[in-house]
């Protein structure tokens, strides 16, 4: 069975529904079917250190711009 290495922005792509690239990565990744695709772990981390990290930082920041303080906080 034929191989091939796949960079993070492949991954970031197909994962994030929302990036400029998924419809294209899809696409690779289906003409890609008959082969096994690599993940190297240096690529493995990239993908994860990068957008998905950054993105649960957004979220994460949104949320506690958003909450409002509780009666008991501004009691105090």
């Amino acid at each position: 069975m034929a191989r091939v290495l796949v960079d993070s922005g492949i991954w970031l792509g197909l994962c994030d529904s929302q990036d400029q690239w998924h419809d294209q990565a899809k696409a690779i990744v289906q003409e890609l079917s008959p082969v096994k695709l690599l993940l190297p772990w240096p690529t493995f981390y990239e993908t994860l250190s990068t957008r998905f990290v950054k993105k649960s930082h957004q979220v994460l920041s949104e949320e506690m711009e958003v909450a409002e303080p509780d009666a008991a906080t501004q009691a105090a």
